[in-house]
C-alpha cells in the first residue's frame, strides 16, 4: 500500500483502533495480544534482540527521561533511535533517529508496508500504537541504531513495546493514573508496570511510594532480576533556582561539576540521575564528562515545563495531566520565582482526577480559560468549573479559541496544562 504523503499515512493510522482517544477500554490478551504481535513483527523481519534498548515505564517522568537519555547517548557518540508518544504536533515525531523525526518518505514508505501487510492478513497488528511500535521498532533494528530508548505506552504487561528481549529497565515514579485500565490502586498500577522488568535483563528504579515500591522489590526478588536505586548511583541537587532554569550539580560514576538548565524545579533531580545512569549502564568504558555539561547546558523537554517567550508574553508548556504533574509544575514555578499569578489554558481528558489537579494549579492561576482537545477523551469545561472554587473562568469551544484570547490578554505569563494534544497547539 502507498501513502502519497506523511499527512495521508497518518490519517490511515488514525482510522485504526486507537485507544489513545478512548475514555474506558477493556484491556486483555485478547484485545492485547503480544504473541500475535511479535509474530507479525518476525513475519516482517525483526529479531527481539534487533537493538539494544533502554524500556522506560512509570506513570510520570517517562518522556522527559527517555529524552534526556538520548541526548546524552547521541551526544557521546552513539546512533540512536527514541520511540516516545505522544507526538506534540505529527506522528513522526512519536519516531526519532539520532534526535530527528523519521522523514516523510519513510514515514510513508515504513506505513504502507505494515498496512500492506496488515491489509494481507488483518492480525497481529490492529491499533495505531501497534501500528507506531512496529514502524519504530523495524527501523531502529534496520538502521542498527546502538541504542533504542523506548518509551512504554501504557502500563507495561500488555503494552506493545513489551516484546522487547530483556534488556535495560527503568521504572519512573508510579503514582495513580489510566486507574479505569490499570486498576484503583498504586499496587494494582505497579503489578502491571513491573512487567517490564524481565529476567535476563538488568532493572533501575526511580523514587517511588512505598506501596509501589514493595510491589516492584518482590517482584525482582522472586525473579532475580537486579534492582539498582537510580540516586544511589547518581545524585543531583538543585543548587540555584533561577527565573530561565535551575542550576544542578550532577555526580555519578564522575563528579560532572553544575550545569545550568532551561529545566524548573525539584524533579528534574529524579530526571537527570535516571539518566545518567542509565547512559552511564549503557556505556560503561566511556567517559561522559565531557558531554553531560554540554548536553544539559539550557535543556529544557518539549512539552514538559518548557519555557517559551512568545506574543510578547512567558508561556509554560505542560502536557501532563494527573495530579502528581500538577503539582510539580505548581511547586516549580513556586520554586523559581514564577509564583506570580499567571493565566492557566487548561484542556483534561475526563477520565482523570480533576478536582486535585485544580486544588494543585488554583492557587497560583488568576484565571482558567477552560477547553477540550478534539477527541472522544476530552472532559467537558463547562464540568471543569464546579473544580476552580472562586478563581474566575472562561470556556472556549476549541483549543485554538483558547490559546488565541491568552494571546490577546492582558497576562504577561500564560501557562498551558493538562493534555499534549492541547499543548501541541500552543
Amino acid at each position: 500500500m502507498r501513502f502519497p504523503t506523511a499527512e495521508a499515512a497518518e490519517s490511515y493510522l488514525l482510522s485504526l483502533i486507537n485507544y489513545e482517544v478512548k475514555p474506558v477500554y477493556v484491556r486483555n490478551t485478547k484485545t492485547h495480544d503480544l504473541r500475535q504481535f511479535a509474530r507479525r513483527l518476525e513475519s516482517l523481519g525483526w529479531q527481539e534482540n534487533g537493538f539494544p534498548s533502554i524500556h522506560v515505564g512509570g506513570t510520570n517522568a517517562k518522556g522527559s527521561v527517555c529524552y534526556l537519555i538520548e541526548r546524552i547517548l547521541r551526544g557521546a557518540g552513539a546512533q540512536t533511535g527514541l520511540f516516545s508518544p505522544p507526538h506534540l504536533q505529527t506522528m513522526r515525531e512519536r519516531v526519532k533517529f539520532d534526535g530527528r523525526p523519521i522523514d516523510s518518505r519513510s514515514f510513508c514508505h515504513g506505513v504502507g508496508e505494515l498496512a500492506q501487510s496488515f491489509e494481507d492478513a488483518p492480525s497481529g497488528i490492529r491499533t495505531t500504537f501497534e501500528f507506531l511500535t512496529a514502524l519504530a521498532f523495524l527501523t531502529f533494528q534496520r538502521r542498527r541504531v546502538d541504542w533504542g530508548v523506548i518509551e512504554v505506552g501504557l502500563g507495561g504487561k500488555l503494552d506493545a513495546t513489551n516484546v522487547l528481549a530483556p534488556g535495560l529497565a527503568l521504572l519512573t515514579p508510579i503514582s495513580m493514573d489510566h486507574e479505569r485500565v490499570l486498576g484503583d490502586t498504586l499496587s494494582k498500577i505497579a503489578q502491571d508496570k513491573v512487567r517490564i522488568l524481565k529476567p535476563g535483563g538488568s532493572a533501575f528504579l526511580m523514587a517511588q511510594p512505598s506501596s509501589a515500591k514493595k510491589i516492584i522489590q518482590r517482584y525482582t526478588k522472586r525473579n532475580k532480576v537486579p534492582l539498582v536505586e537510580t540516586e544511589d548511583r547518581v545524585q543531583v541537587s538543585l543548587e540555584d533556582a533561577r527565573v530561565r532554569g535551575g542550576v544542578y550539580s550532577v555526580r555519578g560514576r564522575e563528579d560532572y561539576g553544575e550545569v545550568a538548565t532551561g529545566m524548573f524545579g525539584k524533579h528534574p533531580e529524579q530526571n537527570i540521575a535516571a539518566a545518567v545512569c542509565l547512559a552511564e549502564e549503557a556505556l560503561p568504558k566511556k567517559s561522559l564528562k565531557p558531554v553531560i555539561s554540554k548536553v544539559l547546558r539550557n535543556v529544557s523537554v518539549p512539552g514538559r515545563l518548557q519555557r517559551v517567550r512568545a506574543a510578547g508574553k512567558t508561556w509554560f508548556l505542560d502536557g501532563g495531566h494527573n495530579p502528581a504533574a500538577a503539582k510539580a509544575v505548581a511547586n516549580a514555578l513556586r520554586l523559581h520565582r514564577q509564583d506570580e499569578p499567571l493565566l492557566a489554558v487548561v484542556g483534561i481528558a475526563r477520565d482523570k482526577n480533576h478536582e486535585e489537579v485544580f486544588e494543585a494549579l488554583r492557587p497560583m492561576v488568576s484565571r482558567f480559560y477552560l477547553t477540550a482537545a478534539a477527541n472522544q477523551r476530552a472532559a467537558d469545561p463547562h464540568r471543569l468549573r464546579a473544580f476552580l472554587g472562586k478563581t474566575p473562568s472562561r470556556i472556549f469551544p476549541g483549543v485554538s479559541s483558547a490559546l488565541q484570547a491568552a494571546r490577546s490578554s492582558a497576562q504577561s505569563r500564560v501557562l498551558v496544562f493538562g493534555s499534549f494534544v492541547v499543548v501541541g497547539e500552543a
